[in-house]
Order: C-alpha cells, then structure tokens, then sequence
C-alpha cells in the first residue's frame, strides 16, 4: 500500500469518527435545548413571577410585599422552581445560579435587573 492510499484509509476511516463527535456534540445541544423548554413548559406563570420579582428585588420579604403574598409563600414557590430546575439536571442552589438560568432561560433579561 503506497503512502498516498494509507493517507487516504486512514482518512476515510476516521471520517466517521469525527461525523460521530459532531453529531454527538449536535445532540447534547438539542438535548439542553429540550431541557430549557422542559423548564419553562413546568413552571407555572405565578411561579415565574415570584422568581422575577424575587430576583429584582434584594430580599424575599421585599418580594413578598410586592406581590401581596407572605415570605413563606414566596419561599415555597423558589423551592419549588429549585426542585424542578434540580429534576432537569440544572441544579440551581443560590440565588446566582437561579438567576443565571433565568437568563439563560429567557426569564428575564439584564436590563430589567
């Protein structure tokens, strides 16, 4: 075998290797993209409010105010959100990570912090 055909096996042998990554890498994108929709589809309307007001304001008490509702109330419905974000394999434990999947969810938008 010459060098010019062992180039060109050894070429087309790894052809599929590489179509294998890229459509790996397609379908991890495709998969987090379900995972954003799967978040926002579960959340109720009322749920995302609380969040929303929750993250512009500085506390949950000042949230709760807000909304006419109690600061328990306005726990209840974060610790929900965190559960559903947990069952989506997006773990957001603090106040950040909720508010960078809020971003990253279109939740809200910086200007509006």
């Amino acid at each position: 075998m010459s060098d010019r055909t062992a180039k060109f096996t050894c070429h087309w042998q790894s052809t599929p290797r590489l179509l294998t990554k890229k459509i790996g890498s397609a379908m991890n994108t495709m998969a987090e993209a379900a995972a954003d929709r799967a978040i926002k589809s579960t959340l109720t309307e009322r749920e995302i409010e609380v969040l929303r007001t929750w993250l512009i304001c500085d506390t949950k008490l000042a949230a709760a105010r807000t909304l006419f509702i109690s600061s328990a109330t306005v726990n209840t419905h974060i610790t929900r959100i965190r559960d559903k974000y947990e069952a989506a394999g997006r773990a957001a434990n603090t106040k950040a990570a909720l508010l960078a999947r809020a971003l990253q969810d279109g939740l809200i938008t910086v200007e509006e912090l």
